[in-house]
């Protein structure tokens, strides 16, 4: 209370989000949302790598926004393809994640905020890979069966 902490590039370093560990138990069985969900990881890496080593950044944070809506849209096509019952609550859990990165402010005066956003961002894909996006899978590959 009452007093002010400056962040310094070397301790947003020590703040960056250790990388996430992606493998098969992440898969859901589609392969190509698996090799998206891949992709997304791997760029979520780049961004804290790029933090933890002082680099720039923010284009790093642009190109996880631009694939993680080219994701999204490609989810939600195969939604409708299949007449998926969540569509409407799978849809919701993706807008809601693009309200709140794009409500925030990133910029290189606010290292220390996309460390936060990060390990936001990591959280949320596991558990949005490893609940939604699971149901989704089966239910494609049961109408992929039909």
């Amino acid at each position: 209370r009452g007093c002010a902490v400056w962040a310094t590039p070397a301790s947003v370093a020590d703040s960056a989000p250790e990388p996430l560990v992606w493998d098969a138990a992440h898969e859901v069985g589609v392969p190509e949302i698996d090799q998206q969900h891949a992709h997304l990881a791997s760029l979520l890496n780049e961004l804290a790598n790029a933090l933890r080593n002082g680099q720039e950044h923010a284009a790093i944070f642009r190109e996880i926004v631009d694939y993680a809506v080219f994701h999204f849209g490609f989810e939600e096509r195969l939604m409708q393809t299949c007449h998926y019952n969540g569509t409407a609550v799978h849809q919701g859990m993706h807008r809601r994640l693009m309200e709140d990165i794009r409500s925030l402010r990133l910029d290189e005066s606010e290292c220390p905020s996309v460390s936060l956003t990060l390990r936001y961002l990591q959280v949320w894909l596991l558990r949005h890979v490893d609940g939604a996006d699971r149901d989704l899978a089966v239910a494609l590959q049961k109408h992929d069966r039909s």
